[in-house]
């Protein structure tokens, strides 16, 4: 006979905040609690578009968290043959320029019970992407004892365009960054409030991929992050090095201010409070913006949320120095691919990233043919490149070591080992995925779902103080390969990583 118990009703489902007391619902496995649109700042509407994110006004009584929130403006995605429409954006999920809200789910709604956090920053160029696509979930990490909490931030336009006019009204004599801002207004409010959830606020691990990765690089680097990260995960998004590619620009303040400009006259305005007025469609009608346009509002290095580039800051050992755990994808180098054509521009290109290098590095690389130039920019890479100039920065100044890894499952259905198919295997939702998944691929992500909880908890992704992943050393620059045979391997390098480890950092492995 089959029973449904009725205990999960008397598990605390209500929380209170230090903006008021909210509800969540059980998930489901009936023991874990998920609170969903969260308010973690005020609406960025109206006249509060384009400023910092402001705190939330308090409620009366309990706020039902049942919902997810709509999702940050961003363009829809309309072509069915679209690798990501198809594998995450199947479902049409509505905008909303009132976006700032978080989701949590937690093991056990009750304070003192000191749960590790993981705060996740989704991925999507700082254009596209939401914090609860259905590739995320937290159930898998609630079974293991670890707090999930996802956000939603300004994305686009929204989140980091900035003019001269902007800097002039702000206190801090900054514009843009609002995104990055956001993110972090979240963070601080995960700190202030996730002990009532259950969770510990002294044991956050950041944790984010691609573009979300991009902006853990941001939040290590940031003076205003400074006690509020204990442990960090980069997945496919350590944007360290680029050889002709086309990775996310970091400006000085100044030349986006200029471009800010330039935008708010090609779009008929001649204040801020007029460019307030329009709506995101019509923002977006502007010819020239958006994702690859000459309009493409990004990150900036403003004096305030970033006192420089976070590759040079990266680069200097400047950022945190805490547990970290990075790694990249087998297939996935072709994305954000700018083509260099022809050996003239193959040369100007070395001569940019190398200087007084450059000769060397010709003489090493020795193409003469497109084919032969395809196939170096082919083993340059990015994505694998920017982990292993990390892990060598942790190792070669004696900083804390990072875990590396290496996601090399095919796929079932094709595709292979893509940018952002690792995430199904990481938050455990397989059954999510029209993928024909196999026994094999629950398993693996079961191992790698462990991992991330393991790594969470203590900083170590072993379920114990030792065990087979060894961090990252000048003696053994090891990384987890992560495959239907998952196994520790010695990283071999071809000839263009040593180059470039060596070039960019002295080096030697």
């Amino acid at each position: 006979m089959f029973v449904i118990s009725n205990d999960f009703q008397t598990i605390n489902r209500e929380v209170e905040t230090r903006y008021g007391r909210v509800r969540g619902a059980w998930g489901n496995d009936q023991t874990i609690t998920v609170f969903r649109g969260i308010p973690y700042a005020a609406p960025p509407v109206g006249p509060l578009r384009w400023k910092a994110p402001q705190p939330v006004q308090p409620w009366n009584g309990v706020k039902d968290c049942l919902e997810f929130s709509l999702r940050p403006w961003q363009p829809d995605r309309d072509d069915p043959e679209d690798l990501y429409q198809r594998e995450f954006y199947q479902n049409r999920v509505k905008n909303s320029e009132d976006c700032l809200y978080l989701n949590i789910w937690t093991p056990c709604a009750q304070s003192g019970k000191n749960y590790p956090v993981i705060f996740w920053i989704h991925g999507g160029g700082l254009h596209g992407g939401y914090g609860f696509e259905p590739e995320f979930d937290g159930e898998a990490f609630c079974q293991k004892g670890v707090i999930l909490v996802t956000i939603n931030y300004r994305l686009g336009i929204l989140g980091f365009y900035g003019n001269s006019m902007l800097c002039r009204e702000n206190d801090q004599g900054v514009c843009g960054n609002y995104g990055y801002q956001d993110q972090i207004a979240a963070l601080k409010w995960v700190r202030e409030n996730i002990y009532n959830f259950g969770g510990d606020p002294e044991n956050i691990t950041v944790m984010g991929q691609s573009a979300g990765a991009g902006s853990v690089m941001a939040l290590i680097s940031s003076p205003l992050t400074q006690g509020d990260i204990s442990k960090a995960i980069l997945q496919s998004g350590l944007f360290l090095f680029s050889f002709g590619q086309a990775l996310p620009p970091t400006v000085k303040m100044e030349e986006m201010a200029l471009l800010g400009d330039e935008y708010m006259a090609a779009a008929g305005c001649k204040s801020v409070d007029e460019l307030r007025q329009l709506s995101f469609q019509e923002l977006m009608k502007v010819p020239g913006i958006g994702f690859g346009g000459r309009f493409q509002f990004a990150p900036c290095v403003d004096g305030y949320v970033l006192p420089e580039n976070p590759v040079e800051a990266i680069r200097a050992g400047r950022h945190r120095n805490i547990p970290y755990l990075i790694g990249s994808n087998l297939n996935e180098d072709d994305v954000g691919y700018k083509p260099v054509r022809g050996l003239a521009q193959f040369k100007e290109i070395a001569k940019k990233c190398f200087e007084d290098q450059a000769e060397a590095f010709l003489e090493m690389s020795h193409v003469q043919t497109q084919k032969e130039i395809d196939q170096a920019l082919a083993q340059m890479g990015h994505f694998k490149l920017g982990v292993l100039l990390f892990a060598g920065i942790q190792a070669e100044k004696e900083r804390t070591p990072a875990y590396v890894y290496h996601f090399r499952r095919q796929l079932p259905g094709g595709g292979g080992a893509f940018h952002s198919s690792e995430l199904w295997y990481v938050f455990k939702t397989l059954y999510r995925c029209w993928r024909p998944m196999t026994g094999a691929d629950y398993d693996l992500s079961e191992k790698m779902s462990s991992c991330w909880a393991a790594f969470a908890k203590c900083g170590n992704p072993n379920d114990s103080s030792e065990g087979p992943w060894e961090p990252f050393t000048m003696a053994y620059p090891g990384e987890m390969i992560f495959d239907v045979d998952t196994r520790p391997e010695r990283i071999k390098l071809n000839k263009y990583q040593k180059f470039i480890m060596e070039a960019w950092q002295g080096t030697s492995m």
